[in-house]
């Protein structure tokens, strides 16, 4: 019964139990016991990064090598029609019923933005 409570929070609430399981996923992971010298580009910007400034500086999301990802139950896969897609759905876990009709790029969304100078490599976030 307590692991159905936890599970109902997180679909009727995944964006707060997505910042919690990632504050707890950053506490659990342990830093880096290889080189990162490899020529992979988000090493080097990590490196960059970590060494020109104090980690608990930097955002979280700029230090996370993963993503976190729900996927419903199936109880949840029961689709909704679109139409019926109300405010009282954001931040939870619902399946979407439509038909699609146009498609266009995908509009990134920026969590952080980081600016960086280009005389001296400044960086600000």
């Amino acid at each position: 019964c307590g692991d159905n409570r936890l599970v109902n929070n997180v679909e009727q609430n995944t964006v707060r139990y997505m910042n919690l399981f990632s504050d707890v996923i950053d506490t659990i992971i342990p830093d880096p016991t290889i080189s990162l010298d490899n020529g992979d580009v988000d090493d080097i910007i990590y490196l960059f990064r970590t060494r020109n400034q104090n980690k608990t500086d930097l955002p979280k999301e700029l230090l996370r090598r993963y993503e976190l990802y729900f996927t419903p139950r199936k109880r949840l896969r029961d689709p909704i029609p679109m139409r019926l897609v109300r405010a009282k759905h954001i931040g939870k876990l619902v399946t979407i019923k439509g038909i699609i009709v146009r498609v266009s790029e995908v509009k990134p969304l920026i969590v952080v933005a980081a600016y960086t100078c280009d005389q001296c490599g400044f960086e600000i976030y």
